[in-house]
């Protein structure tokens, strides 16, 4: 993972949040451990956005 997309993550969802820090790693090793396999993406990061806050739209 790019050191940009640590700081971009940071920023839209956790906050520094130990807490969501453990959702976003547990959700990302969950998608690449399940098929289809997703490759390592914004996209696939903002999916697991929408997974950890429903009520919220990431788009940045």
């Amino acid at each position: 993972m790019p050191a940009d997309d640590i700081l971009w993550i940071d920023d839209l969802a956790c906050h520094g949040n130990f807490r969501q820090w453990a959702k976003i790693t547990y959700l990302l090793h969950e998608a690449a451990t399940t098929p289809p396999h997703p490759s390592y993406s914004r996209d696939l990061i903002r999916a697991l956005f929408s997974r950890i806050d429903p009520t919220q739209r990431h788009t940045g």
